[in-house]
């Protein structure tokens, strides 16, 4: 699970972690998001969007206002921009490498991206930048897993 503060003293949970990740993707334009668009993007109700924000707020990773925008603070972006990777490196992992479909993808990559140490992910990003680099290697294993599958 994602820690948050000076010393990751606090614990985010998966949840919050989705909440905060669609309010990155629905900020990157205007650096501000509407609570109608965090609830699109995660297909919610806009209340369950409300009360996300206000607990994501106590936290110091948002600044919201009754009515208003949610914007991320700088330790809310830092956050963010550490969970839009992970989500990004694992989705490219089951994707250009693995084989899977983007939509099962995505929800495999959502599973995972919150259990996975910071260390298995920093090797994690080497190996699909590693294999990804390497044409011939990437069909290599993609050959063998189509292969696999077939037995």
């Amino acid at each position: 699970m994602i820690t948050v503060g000076v010393h990751g003293s606090r614990r985010i949970s998966p949840s919050l972690q989705e909440y905060l990740t669609a309010i990155y993707r629905a900020s990157s334009i205007e650096g501000r998001a509407k609570i109608t668009v965090i609830a699109k993007l995660l297909k919610v109700k806009k209340p369950s969007v409300t009360d996300a924000i206000r607990r994501l707020h106590k936290l110091g990773l948002v600044e919201y206002k009754r009515y208003g925008y949610v914007k991320l603070t700088e330790e809310g972006k830092l956050l963010a921009e550490k969970l839009v990777l992970r989500e990004d490196t694992l989705k490219r992992l089951l994707v250009e490498i693995l084989g899977l479909a983007e939509e099962e993808a995505f929800e495999d990559a959502c599973r995972i991206e919150h259990d996975i140490s910071d260390q298995a992910f920093q090797r994690l990003i080497k190996l699909v930048e590693y294999v990804l680099s390497n044409p011939s290697l990437k069909n290599e294993l993609r050959k063998a897993i189509e292969e696999s599958r077939d037995e």
